[in-house]
């Protein structure tokens, strides 16, 4: 604006000094421009001495100024138009405002043909734009032609003194048409040149901040070049928003991250003032450190956690708890929480950190095996029911399982969606738990001994025991022994004769007597021989008779004998 201020008055003086030379060359004749002094001046005109017999009479309102004041005294020279030789008077009528117009109109064509700056004062506002006065001519100067951006204040351009290009003159009307956005535009360029000349990619610049926006900002470095600063190239951290770091009018520096001066396109960046954080990140964080970081970001799917300014990591939901349930990670942590994470997995290629939580916690068996230990009666709740087993909610994040075989000593075929739902609350012992096969199995049978191996330690091969017949079976009866368990009479062992059908000889409820034969702790069997019974009373019946005493044979021996 400097650089056209003083352009503007050197235009002056070289347009006055024209004004002045013209007027040496004007002859004095009808509607010519003469000079003249000033002889007299009277209440409706002034009084000139043009040279000629009579002299010439200018009225008072040609010179006199705005306020009403007289701008000329006795003995001025001036010059002015020879409108007529006589006004019926005896004095020659002429004109201050027409010789002030036609000089001025010539000077304007010449500044117009060589495509000269003019300085003129904007007086008022006309329909569509500006009157300019141009020393005596009035100028008309669009709102289009007025300023590079339309004028929101019209009132502001009014009563000052602007440089224009004349852009259209017609003799006819002296009506001058301006311009002064073009004149804006030329210097406006001129400093745009000078900008760019200096700029590259990777240059710091320094601008001020125009306005800002929560996805950025706009900053002026002057000659209306302008550069765009993305929120994301603010901090080489999360940034939400650049209302936040940044404020309109501010002067900050920026560097040149990306540049095309044929589109007037700058992207710029703060953040490349300072080195990228995820240079040499693998030697920061290595794979299997614990490292602390702040929680930014919390997501369905996981949180991401910032390490330092610029190297945020995924915590995946996945990697915060042990636990098999779906927990939201909000139920986990807050944001702004600070924890401490270990770094699973790294991709400086991709600028990505896999992070867990749960690998620096104990696991859900680290826990078991503290609280639990095996042989312990514990209570817990039916979780799942499945046809080989139960697995039991025992207040942590595995689950106990116990086995179909685990329910009962004796029951060999249970319905277990029949005899158990799910909620149900049941007591087991705790038969195994191994935190390295992950096995955590529990036992309701052995809440209570084993039935069988109460009866071997009770009972030995070659006793008597007596029981009822619980059910009748083509190949022999069983017979119920107490505590629920059973011993089989196969059908061979009915009796010493052959046996088609053993409900010839047996139903249901009968009690029966019979010698243990075999007992089989691994197979869970009991057998039992009524044939053997019958042989041995027999031969007891008979050492009887013969003897009058006590059998003389060996319980043994009658087995032996009856096989």
């Amino acid at each position: 604006m400097e650089e056209l201020a003083e352009k503007t008055v050197q235009n002056e003086d070289n347009f006055q000094e024209l004004f002045e030379k013209s007027l040496e060359d004007l002859q004095i004749d009808r509607n010519t421009i003469i000079k003249g002094r000033v002889v007299e001046i009277q209440d409706k005109g002034v009084m000139i001495n043009i040279g000629f017999k009579s002299e010439g009479f200018v009225h008072i309102a040609e010179f006199t100024d705005k306020d009403g004041n007289v701008t000329v005294s006795p003995g001025d020279e001036v010059e002015v138009y020879v409108a007529n030789k006589e006004d019926g008077f005896g004095r020659v009528r002429l004109s201050r405002r027409r010789a002030v117009q036609l000089i001025m109109w010539e000077k304007l064509k010449e500044f117009f043909e060589d495509d000269r700056v003019v300085n003129g004062f904007v007086v008022k506002k006309v329909n569509g734009g500006f009157e300019v006065d141009l020393k005596g001519l009035k100028a008309f100067l669009p709102y289009s032609l007025a300023d590079i951006r339309p004028i929101k204040n019209l009132n502001f351009f009014l009563n000052r003194y602007y440089d224009f290009k004349i852009i259209s003159m017609q003799d006819k009307n002296f009506n001058i048409v301006l311009d002064r956005k073009s004149l804006l535009e030329e210097s406006l360029n001129r400093k745009r040149a000078q900008v760019y000349a200096d700029i590259e990619e990777g240059k710091v610049i320094e601008g001020k901040l125009d306005y800002v926006k929560d996805e950025g900002a706009i900053i002026n470095f002057g000659a209306d070049i302008k550069g765009f600063l993305p929120a994301s190239n603010i901090s080489w951290g999360r940034v939400k928003s650049a209302k936040s770091f940044l404020r309109k009018g501010d002067v900050i520096k920026c560097k040149i991250v990306e540049l095309d001066k044929e589109k007037n396109k700058i992207i710029l960046s703060i953040k490349h003032l300072s080195p990228d954080p995820w240079e040499n990140i693998s030697e920061k964080y290595p794979v299997g450190t614990k490292v602390k970081g702040k929680v930014v970001s919390i997501q369905d799917f996981g949180a991401f956690i910032e390490l330092e300014p610029g190297v945020e990591g995924l915590l995946h939901v996945s990697e915060m708890s042990w636990s098999r349930k779906r927990i939201h990670p909000s139920k986990i942590l807050q944001n702004g929480e600070i924890v401490e994470i270990l770094v699973k997995d790294l991709n400086p290629d991709d600028k990505k950190i896999s992070l867990s939580l749960k690998s620096i916690l104990p696991t859900p068996w680290d826990i078991l095996e503290e609280k639990f230990k095996v042989g312990e009666k514990i209570e817990g709740v039916i979780k799942t029911i499945t046809p080989f087993g139960l697995f039991i909610d025992v207040g942590e994040d595995e689950n106990g399982f116990i086995h179909k075989n685990d329910i009962s000593w004796t029951k060999k075929f249970i319905d277990l969606k029949s005899t158990y739902k799910i909620g149900d609350k049941v007591e087991a012992i705790i038969t195994e738990l191994d935190k390295e096969s992950k096995k955590f199995t529990l036992s309701i049978k052995h809440l209570s001994e084993d039935p069988y191996k109460t009866f071997a330690e009770n009972n030995k091969i070659g006793d008597v025991i007596e029981g009822k017949v619980t059910s009748v079976e083509s190949f022999g009866v069983f017979v119920d022994l107490g505590n629920d368990i059973e011993g089989l009479v196969h059908i061979s062992q009915l009796a010493s004769e052959r046996v088609k059908e053993p409900s010839d000889l047996y139903k249901e409820g009968d009690t029966v007597k019979a010698v243990i034969q075999n007992i089989d702790l691994n197979n869970r069997k009991i057998g039992l021989s009524i044939k053997d019974y019958q042989a041995m009373e027999e031969e007891k019946e008979l050492a009887q008779y013969k003897t009058g005493g006590e059998p003389i044979a060996k319980l043994g021996d009658i087995i032996n004998i009856a096989n």
